[in-house]
């Protein structure tokens, strides 16, 4: 018997498993099969129901899920435990990271007199990597640097 019939069979109105998991994690099978959509526990269902705490049957993880990427919310964590597993579900709201060469730019537009060294200071990255940025930047006509290196300032073009 494999894990995907043990979880879609299960026992009597309970889910108890009582195969090892083989070095698979739960997280991994729940991304490669689909659940059965039939009721293990029906008195706990109709509880719920009656309640209105669900609205539909059978259909949990995935819309777990896709809640949480929708939200942009942190996706949950799956963990094997002795007899099952639990499902975490975090606060976390995920925020998209900005690009180094978007980073210069801010750092840029808000202090036009700034230096490479403090830019490299500030993003923590390579003088070399910041010049090479700056380079693309430029071809871009994102940028332009007006006057001499030790008398000039940055000019970032908003309209590109």
């Amino acid at each position: 018997m494999d894990i995907t019939s043990t979880i879609k069979n299960g026992e009597s109105q309970t889910v108890e498993f009582k195969l090892s998991f083989q070095k698979e994690s739960v997280q991994s099978w729940i991304n490669q099969i689909k659940l059965s959509t039939s009721t293990r526990n029906k008195l706990l269902a109709l509880m719920f129901k009656e309640c209105g705490l669900i609205e539909k049957y059978g259909s949990g993880i995935g819309r777990i899920k896709k809640f949480c990427k929708e939200h942009k919310i942190k996706e949950p964590k799956f963990e094997e435990l002795q007899k099952g597993f639990q499902v975490t579900l975090y606060k976390e709201v995920l925020t998209p990271q900005k690009s180094t060469k978007v980073k210069i730019l801010e750092l840029m537009r808000d202090d036009k007199d700034i230096t490479i060294t403090s830019i490299s200071a500030e993003l923590n990255i390579g003088r070399d990597t910041i010049n090479e940025h700056i380079s693309t930047l430029k071809k871009e006509e994102k940028l332009k640097r007006i006057g001499g290196r030790k008398d000039g300032y940055w000019e970032v073009d908003d309209a590109r």
